[in-house]
């Protein structure tokens, strides 16, 4: 990421992209690779300038929700050669996003959850309350049984 401060707090946000030092690509230590975009909060008057990053990965099950993501928010065409060699650039793009903090390994982080284009509102209501409790009601006993089963494991019974 630039040389910038850090966002340290969970919200939404609208900002612009940015490249981030390292480049567009990058390759976890698993071995999995990503793509990153830096983000900038331009709304904010608190949090206005301070940065974050968005992780897209590239695995054959996560790749088709970043490209996804990529299209909605940046038009992208999927084109990743021409990203790599900047033929095609998201730097200066407005986009919203939506961070929330995490606890991993005891530490907490903020991580960026959402990805939207700028000014995106939800598009559909949620469910209706009939829908959510004929759904609830249809997983309800296998849901009880799951939490029987592992309270019997972990009281050993």
């Amino acid at each position: 990421m630039n040389k910038t401060e850090y966002l340290k707090t969970a919200g939404r946000f609208d900002g612009v992209a940015f490249k981030p030092d390292g480049g567009w690509f990058f390759q976890a230590n698993s071995g999995t690779w990503g793509l990153k975009i830096g983000l900038k909060v331009t709304d904010d008057v608190s949090e206005e300038g301070k940065c974050t990053e968005w992780v897209g990965w590239l695995s054959d099950k996560a790749m088709p929700r970043t490209i996804k993501v990529l299209n909605e928010v940046f038009n992208f065409n999927g084109d990743l050669n021409a990203l790599q060699d900047g033929k095609i650039d998201f730097a200066d793009r407005p986009c919203s996003f939506t961070t929330e903090k995490e606890t991993k390994d005891g530490k907490e982080y903020l991580r960026v959850k959402w990805l939207n284009p700028i000014n995106s509102k939800p598009t559909t209501p949620g469910p209706a309350s009939d829908e959510v409790k004929g759904f609830i009601a249809s997983i309800n006993a296998k849901t009880k049984q799951m939490a029987a089963e592992n309270q019997e494991d972990v009281l050993g019974f």
